[in-house]
Parts: C-alpha cells; structure tokens; sequence
C-alpha cells in the first residue's frame, strides 16, 4: 500500500521477482477494503497516505479479529526519527522500515515476517488442536465409565442377578478396560516417540500371523458393528521388527478401517511382496479422505470428521503412531482416497527379513495358569488397588498380606517372610524404591522375588527399578495372565 505510484510498482516487481504473490492498494480505505476481502499474510504499508494515515490503518487492522493476525510491516521515507518507529511498533505494526532501502534487503525483512506468521500461525493450529484434544480425551475416557458402573451395579447381590447377567457384565468391564488401557498406551508412545524413548525388541516376525492377531484384537469392536474382514492369502514372508509394535500397526490400521466405516460392511486386507519390501493394504467401504488431508491425518491430534455412521471412539493418535513405528522400522505408511465417501486405502510397507523364518505363527490365547501357594506382600497406598489385587490373588490360591504404607511394609519386612512382593512406586516416604532397596538389604527376604507396580512406563522408569533392586517392572493396569506367569516362575 502506497499512494506513490512509482515506489509502489519497484516494490511490486521486487517482490513478485522473490516468488510472492502481490496486490496494491493506493489509498487507506482501499487497502482496508482490500485487507478485508483477500486476508493477506502481509500488509507493505506506507506511514504518509493522502487519506488516512498508516498508523490508523495499521490500528484498524489490528483491532478487527478476522485481520489482527495480519503482519503490517510499516515503511515511510519522512517519518525517519526512533520517536516515529517507536510510535508504529507501539500502536500494533510488526516492524517497520525507513527508505530509502535496497531491494534484497526490503525482500529480507518481508521473508523474516512470513516466517514469524507461519510460526504463528502453527502454534494457534497447535493450540486448536490441543484443546479438542483435551476434549476428546475427556470425552473418551469418561465414555467407557458408564457401562463399566452399570455392570458393577449389576453384580450387587441386592438386584439377585443370574449367573448369564453377572458373566456378561464382568466381559463388559473386561472390555472397557482393555479399552481404556488402550487409549492410556497410546498416549504413553506419544510421549515416549516425541522424546525418542521408545525401546524396540526386533525379531523375525511373520506378516500373517501378526495380521491373524490384529484382527482377533479388533474383533469385539468388528462384532459390535456387524462388520466382517476378508484377507486374501498372504505371502509367506517375515519383517524384522518388534512384534508388539507390528501388531500395534495392523490393530491401529483395522480399528480405524472399522471406525470410519458403516455398520455391515467388509474390510478387505492383502498383501504384497517386491523389491525387498512387503505392503500390506486396509482398504474400507467408510467416510473416505478429502485429498488435502491425506497426509494430514498422520498428525498427531487429527481426525477425519465424524458422521452419523463414523465410530465415535479414538484420540486421534493412532495413525500418527503407525507412522512413527513404520519409520523406526525403516517403513512407511500412506493413505489414498478417491474422496469423501469412496471409502479409503492405508498401505503399510516394511522391509522384508532375509533370514530365516523365526516365527511361523503366534500362540492363541491361554487362560490363567493355576501355580503353586507363594506368600506375597502387597504395598499399595491406594486400598482399593490393594484390596481389589488382593482378593484376585487369594482366589488364585495365594497367601496375601497387604499394607498402605512404606513404613508399614518396612515393618513387615522386618518380622516375617514371603516370596513375592508387589510394591507401588508412587507412595509417600518411604517410597516403593526405598522399601526395595530395604528388603534387599534384609537377612529374611533379600532374594523375594520384587515387583514394581506404577503407573510409570519411560525407559528411565525401568532403569530406575532396577537400580533399586526390583526384579521386574509393571506398568497399570496389571495383566492378570503376566503376573501369574512371573508367579509361576518363583522357586
């Protein structure tokens, strides 16, 4: 914006020579008018206009909340004093520049500013994003809340429910917590990702086997929605990789296939080896991707808008974890849509494993393994963890003490013997690592089998356990069928 034709062109041409795009305005009220209908990135503004002066026009712009987030970078070849640059910048310009100034240096500071308002701009879409974030995950980990009290309800002698209802109600809670570990997991690798902390355990790992498991994982959800999975036969081939994540990547691939497709539809799964790699693709009959977010919806935090039919459930950071694990595996995942309602195609490519085949396929699923009587000491400030872990291990058969404090289990330790003891981290002085550190300095108890129970999973957790001389690390909440099976192994 300048009324003096001549600067105005040289300014022009300089800055459509740097590559940007460029409107003029040769008055105020014109650049006003202009500011309002195009919201440009940046106003080159000239302080002396024949209408209303630069400083008024930059006040306006700022004022306005569709136009405040416009640069105003204010020029003047009169106004050349520090009271003058002081007096812009104070009333709202982002710079400001006297002339007469050198072209490269005038496309420098233009430059400088648009990379300020991309990081702006990136910042208030981070903020955005941060907050329906919070909402989401209120909103998700309260959901599951509900079924799981109802089912509590049901179980209360009081209601005389049969032994079908009581059966149906702990699956529910079974689920819902599962569920609701889930999405905690999730958030955990976020971190652990964003901070290059996650630990990865390779191994050759066979690609249908671990499709096979996906599935089963998502198997109640699929249920729930009448929904069924065709794979075609897949290759024979083996990836090294961390099975646990491999797994994570196909669950979070299929759960979102099913999440964004209607209630009765097939997802079809298939696989495909070449040039040292295997893909294997997802493909749904679901709400489908706009094209300009094809890539955007690996960012952690967003998700494809919801329909009637879309599954309300997910944070939003599945795909960005497929993403993150594709690439510490030397992969990549990628996501092609013909458009909003043509359904979509996630296609997971990792590197193939060369050697030989270690594993051919997964183990199904056991139930708990009956172990002999072990003596076990639960330390938990929490009673209703303490009590609730308890009973379960009394009715697998085991002699259970448990106390609430560090000095109470200090004590204990002090008079009596056990094979096991279960110890939360979290409590007041003494902590879990003192208390473990004391135990194995006792003569009764120094080779108990020690376990860490917290709600703590990052590397420096582990490392921190065992420095304090615990034998294994469990993160809540407790998988029944990984205790008893460190149980079974006590001499």
């Amino acid at each position: 914006m300048d009324d003096n034709s001549a600067a105005r062109l040289i300014k022009t041409r300089l800055l459509r020579a740097a590559g940007l795009t460029v409107v003029e305005a040769e008055s105020g009220e014109q650049a006003l008018e202009m500011v309002q209908t195009s919201l440009p990135s940046l106003v080159l503004l000239d302080v002396r206009l024949p209408d209303i002066d630069g400083i008024h026009v930059c006040q306006r712009i700022k004022k306005d909340a569709r136009t405040r987030h416009v640069l105003v970078l204010q020029t003047s070849a009169v106004l050349l004093s520090s009271a003058d640059r002081v007096q812009s910048l104070e009333t709202g310009a982002d710079s400001y520049i006297t002339e007469p100034i050198a072209g490269p240096e005038l496309v420098a500071n233009v430059r400088a500013l648009l990379r300020l308002s991309r990081a702006e701009r990136s910042l208030r879409e981070a903020d955005r994003r941060k907050l329906e974030f919070i909402a989401i995950l209120g909103h998700e980990l309260r959901n599951p809340l509900a079924p799981i009290r109802n089912a509590i309800e049901l179980t209360d002698p009081r209601y005389a429910a049969s032994q079908d209802a009581i059966h149906a109600a702990w699956q529910t809670v079974g689920r819902h917590v599962d569920h609701l570990s889930r999405l905690v997991d999730d958030l955990r690798d976020v971190s652990s990702l964003a901070h290059g902390k996650l630990r990865l355990d390779f191994e050759s790992i066979d690609v249908a086997a671990n499709v096979a498991t996906a599935i089963e994982i998502n198997q109640p959800q699929l249920d729930t929605r009448r929904q069924s999975v065709t794979v075609k036969p897949l290759p024979r081939v083996s990836v090294w990789g961390d099975r646990v994540r491999m797994v994570q990547m196909l669950s979070n691939l299929v759960s979102n296939a099913s999440r964004y497709s209607p209630h009765g539809t097939c997802i079809n799964i298939h696989a495909e080896e070449g040039e040292g790699a295997v893909s294997i693709h997802v493909l749904d009959k679901g709400i489908g991707i706009a094209t300009e977010d094809t890539a955007r919806i690996f960012e952690p935090f967003v998700q494809s808008p919801r329909t009637e039919e879309a599954y309300s459930g997910g944070l939003g950071i599945g795909l960005a974890l497929v993403r993150a694990l594709a690439e510490l595996h030397g992969g990549a995942v990628t996501a092609h849509s013909k458009g909003p309602g043509t359904g979509a195609e996630f296609t997971l490519t990792l590197p193939v494993f060369n050697g030989s085949v270690l594993r051919t396929g997964l183990p199904g699923a056991s139930g708990v393994e009956n172990v002999s009587r072990r003596s076990i000491l639960v330390v938990d400030d929490d009673p209703d963890n303490a009590a609730s872990l308890s009973m379960l291990l009394r009715t697998l058969g085991h002699e259970v003490h448990s106390v609430h404090t560090g000095r109470a289990a200090l004590a204990f330790n002090s008079r009596n013997r056990f094979d096991v003891a279960i110890i939360d981290l979290g409590m007041p002085q003494p902590d879990g690592f003192e208390v473990a550190r004391t135990i194995r300095a006792s003569p009764f108890n120094a080779a108990s089998l020690l376990i860490a129970l917290t709600g703590h999973g990052q590397d420096e957790d582990f490392r921190a356990s065992r420095m304090a001389g615990f034998d294994h690390h469990l993160v809540k909440p407790v998988d029944l069928k990984t205790l008893t099976e460190l149980l079974a192994k006590v001499p």
